[in-house]
This record gives C-alpha cells, structure tokens and sequence, in this order.
C-alpha cells in the first residue's frame, strides 16, 4: 500500500499547520498576540465550526452597521432613539402660504436622546463627582483691589509733620485710599442674564404641590455641534450634537478628562441621504 500520510513540518496535525498558513499567508500585519486571541475564541467555550456555515464576513459587517441593540453605545436602555427628520425645503419658482405647506426633506437615521430625562439623569446622579460643585443659585462676584497708600509728590526728604491736637482729625493724605469693588464676569451664574431668568422665575406661581422651602433653579444650557475627526488618517468622521450645563465652571468644562459633554444627537453624513 502506498504511504497517505501528509508530513506538516514541525505542527502536530493539520489544523495547527492551517492557523500558521493562515497567518503568514495573507497579511503582513497580523502579531503574535492576534494569533494567540484568534486561537482563544476557536477553544472557547460554546464555539463551534458548523455555526459558520454559509458565514459571509461582509454580510456580518453590514448587520453591524444597521443593528440598533438595546444595549453597547447608543443603546435603547441609555435613552437613544433613531427618527426620522423632516425639513422643509424652498422650492424654484415656487410660493407657499405657510412653512408647513412647503415640501419637507425626510432625513433618517437621526439617533438622538430626550433633552429632559438626560438632564435628570446627570443631575441627579448620587454618584457624580460633581454634584457638589453646581451653582444652582444665580449672583454677582466682585473682587476688591488691595489697599494702596498715595504716592509721595516728590523723591525729597519729607518735611517733618506738626503734632496732631487731640481735637484734630488725621490728615486724609495718610489713609490708604479704599478702591470700589470690581465686577467680575466668569460664568453663567454671576451673569445679569441668569440674575434676570431667576428672578423671571420666582415671580410666577408656584407648582401645585411642591413645598414651601423647594427651592427654584434655572439651569443654563449650552449647546454646540460641528463635525468631528475621528482618526489621524482617512475620513471616518460624526457630526454630534453635544450639550455642556453652565452652571458648571467653565475651568471644569474646559478640561476634556472630566467628560463633561453630553451627547444629545449625531447627524446623519451627506453621503448616506437619498432623494
């Protein structure tokens, strides 16, 4: 009989022999480390070969891409929601009595959040590092300038003063002079803007129900939205909505590691609208 036998080098069986065809064959950027990851997921428990029948990998990416879960990063349990928008257009040649008469533009795939349970859910964290440091009531900051004592008129020896009487009052030339305060802008809450909206606020009735000592808030909301460049290299890129309350110090808002943005939308790229 002749020899069947398959000779795999240095690998004690074929499926060995495939993994490191595999890996030096088709790319040159795979590591060590991927191979051993790859190998871990075949060995895992509840993996099974016969579960890739018929498995088409750009079949899998697209279902990624259209998947909404009710849970990872825009889940249904963080409050994200996907709509539709519709967006009147003005048309050539063409008048309309109203807006709502004017054709409208649908634009899908808008993934957005509800702007009041957001709020509740960032103020209202028991956990939050922050929830000290809100200013929830409105007011004025000033800052003082140190006392400072007159010039002397000239550089030459002053003449010796005369003995102050008992009646006599101190000459006002040897006071310090007491500079006024100074208003100081920093933030929302010491703006007349937000002193003004507070005051708005108390004159209207009160809600039924609520007790005498709840205090009343505004709570300033900032927002912005521009594209956003996702890599170094190529175009991958989101458009977000993002929502910052001001009545957090604009030195906490500034520094990126307190991750003080609230995403509120993401807008959908040109690219990925149809007529």
């Amino acid at each position: 009989l002749a020899d069947t036998s398959v000779d795999y080098g240095p690998f004690a069986n074929v499926s060995q022999f495939r993994l490191l065809d595999h890996f030096y064959g088709r790319s040159d950027t795979h590591s060590l480390d991927s191979l051993d990851d790859l190998i871990s997921v075949i060995q895992s428990p509840g993996f099974s070969p016969t579960d890739l029948d018929n498995f088409s990998a750009k079949k899998a990416e697209h279902a990624l891409d259209v998947w909404m879960s009710t849970s990872g990063l825009f889940s249904a349990d963080d409050g994200w929601h996907q709509s539709s928008v519709e967006i009147p257009l003005p048309r050539t040649y063409a008048k309309y009595k109203s807006e709502a008469a004017a054709p409208k533009f649908t634009v899908p795939g808008v993934v957005h959040r509800r702007l009041l349970p957001l709020i509740k859910l960032a103020v209202q964290d028991p956990e939050s590092h922050l929830k000290h440091i809100y200013h929830w009531l409105a007011h004025r900051r000033y800052w003082i300038p140190p006392l400072s004592r007159p010039e002397p008129e000239s550089e030459s020896e002053p003449e010796p003063e005369p003995e102050p009487s008992p009646s006599s009052s101190r000459s006002t030339s040897s006071q310090p002079n007491n500079p006024s305060p100074i208003r100081v802008y920093t933030d929302c809450y010491n703006s007349d803007a937000m002193l003004d909206a507070e005051a708005a606020i108390h004159k209207k009735p009160r809600a039924a129900g609520d007790p005498a000592d709840l205090e009343y808030a505004i709570l300033p909301l900032l927002l912005w939205s521009d594209a956003t460049q996702l890599s170094s290299f190529g175009s991958a890129s989101l458009w977000p909505i993002y929502l910052y309350f001001g009545s957090l110090s604009k030195y906490c808002r500034g520094r990126p590691t307190e991750f003080l943005a609230h995403h509120l939308a993401y807008i959908p790229g040109v690219s990925n609208l149809r007529d």
